[in-house]
């Protein structure tokens, strides 16, 4: 029964240490995807604005030499930068050329105008950032439970070594006093130089255990 209640008691502390550890651990994951997610955001929008630089002139100059392969030339350019799923060039609503495939409903949607009459139009698929974001997050759960894993393993030995072992020790030697037995002073099996509350739990007993042994003499 004492040896049961001792395990109890190494499997609260374990218990309480890694699930305040994986709590820690999830908490500042947490907060750093969002700043990551919120940077890539941030990046993706930059790269949008800078499309018009890029590529207007380009496109311009197809546009008006009505050259659709160099239009679709360039756009195959366009889309194939990252996060970018789509983009077309448009005259008066007609689209005269376009590459890529617009799927994300909730896609960033970009439109500049490129001459007079001439727009081109791109659309930015968010299926990569999620696909990040879950790699990401992927990486802090697969982190949690190696913490899990790791504390629960060393942390039940440690606490069986300087908690349990001293403690079953402790409580067998109180058992004694009060069957009224004579007993030696209580030590432990402790590492050279290491000091705790433990040690001074067994200074008071053994002060007590002498003033018993005194008491009962006299």
């Amino acid at each position: 029964m004492v040896g049961a209640t001792q395990q109890r008691l190494v499997r609260r502390l374990v218990l309480g240490v890694a699930t305040s550890g994986a709590a820690l651990i999830l908490l500042a994951g947490a907060l750093g995807l969002s700043i990551e997610h919120e940077r890539d955001m941030q990046d993706l929008r930059a790269q949008m604005e800078s499309v018009p630089l890029a590529f207007s002139a380009d496109l311009a100059d197809a546009l008006a030499q009505n050259d659709e392969n160099s239009l679709k030339a360039q756009l195959g350019s366009l889309v194939a930068l990252p996060d970018i799923a789509f983009a077309e060039v448009s005259v008066e609503g007609r689209v005269v050329a376009s590459a890529g495939e617009r799927t994300d409903p909730r896609a960033l949607v970009r439109t500049f105008p490129i001459t007079k009459i001439g727009q081109l139009t791109v659309v930015a698929d968010h299926t990569l950032l999620r696909q990040r974001l879950w790699e990401r997050i992927g990486g802090v759960l697969l982190v949690t439970v190696a913490f899990l894993v790791v504390t629960g393993f060393s942390g039940r030995r440690v606490l069986q070594k300087y908690c349990s072992e001293p403690l079953g020790r402790i409580r067998a030697h109180v058992q004694t006093l009060c069957a009224d037995h004579t007993s030696v002073p209580l030590t432990l099996k402790r590492p050279e130089g290491i000091r705790d509350e433990m040690d001074g739990l067994v200074d008071d007993l053994n002060a007590l255990s002498a003033h018993l042994q005194g008491a009962k003499s006299s």
